[in-house]
């Protein structure tokens, strides 16, 4: 018997050795690794990592740059350049990228970072992936509507900066709308294409107004959608600034808009009928009432109620 307590007692000490001596090495390991501060500490040193399959590591220092991202947002571009890659070499640097605008000069860093990411294994359990990819792409889009806030300040003397931001948006959230965490952009019920008819003044056109911040929106036709769009990001604007009896005459969606941030609001068009002849008003209004009915919008307060009248009579029937 006191051989056999022997052996059990060897084993049991044995036991906590290994596990001491585990436990020291995994406390070594993570003291050697770069703090937040290190210069090697960017999404260029996770783009590496993922392509060397280091699930751990992806795991550790994920969690410390989505944090930094997070501080940094679109009003820090300058920070966020740090972060994406301090390297001498700029290691996410794009020939061609979507912005065309030469003072953006980190959005063609974040698209390279949205594509390496992004590309290839991407494994379901490494969750701090989708968040650092979601961060990225909303402070991309961010960036581009803080910009269209500072130039509708006072009087809009250009609109073309501010078409060629929700034009880049879009042509954007058309390739990388599947990582957004946003449901309504990560499965939209529209397209993000036609991203040049945006600006067309000759056809009609049946548009969708929606927003990354809420999932609210709004289905209008109009035969000039430039100057459609034109109106209503300035009355939006204008129903923040002015006093209730000057918004009187303004539409429900555009105070809506103004309130959630008139910014923050972009175009897609649902359908292009080319030039209509005959009955103009009539074909628009009939396609118009269909992609209602179809999206539900929530800022088309008129069908809404006569909807809902719809549903409660169907009912008692």
């Amino acid at each position: 018997m006191s051989h056999w307590y022997s052996l059990c007692i060897r084993n049991i000490i044995l036991t906590i050795f290994a596990i001491t001596a585990n436990y020291s090495h995994e406390l070594t390991r993570i003291d050697t690794l770069p703090t937040l501060g290190s210069n090697t500490l960017s999404i260029c040193t996770l783009v590496k990592l993922k392509q060397e399959q280091n699930i751990l590591k992806i795991n550790f220092f994920g969690k410390m740059l989505l944090k930094k991202i997070k501080q940094c947002g679109a009003t820090k571009m300058r920070d966020l350049a740090i972060i994406l890659c301090p390297c001498a070499q700029d290691c996410l640097k794009k020939a061609k990228c979507l912005c065309q605008k030469t003072t953006h000069t980190e959005c063609s860093r974040l698209e390279q970072a949205m594509h390496k990411l992004t590309s290839s294994w991407n494994p379901p359990n490494i969750k701090i992936l989708d968040h650092i990819i979601n961060a990225l792409g909303n402070t991309y889009i961010n960036f581009h509507n803080a910009e269209n806030k500072e130039l509708m300040k006072g009087r809009i003397t250009k609109w073309l900066p501010i078409h060629l931001n929700l034009a880049t948006n879009n042509h954007f959230l058309s390739i990388y709308h599947g990582h957004f965490k946003q449901p309504w952009i990560r499965f939209p019920k529209w397209n993000f294409d036609n991203i040049k008819d945006l600006q067309n003044e000759n056809n009609s056109i049946i548009y969708l107004a929606y927003s990354v911040k809420t999932r609210l929106c709004y289905v209008g036709e109009t035969q000039n959608l430039k100057y459609r769009i034109e109106t209503e990001l300035r009355n939006a604007k204008n129903s923040t600034t002015k006093p209730k009896a000057k918004t009187s005459c303004m539409m429900y969606s555009e105070k809506r808009m103004g309130h959630i941030g008139y910014e923050t609001w972009n175009y897609a068009i649902l359908a292009n009928l080319g030039k209509l002849t005959q009955n103009q008003k009539q074909i628009r209004l009939r396609y118009e009432q269909y992609f209602i009915k179809k999206l539900q919008p929530k800022l088309n307060i008129k069908y809404n109620i006569a909807f809902r009248k719809e549903q409660r009579t169907e009912k008692k029937k």
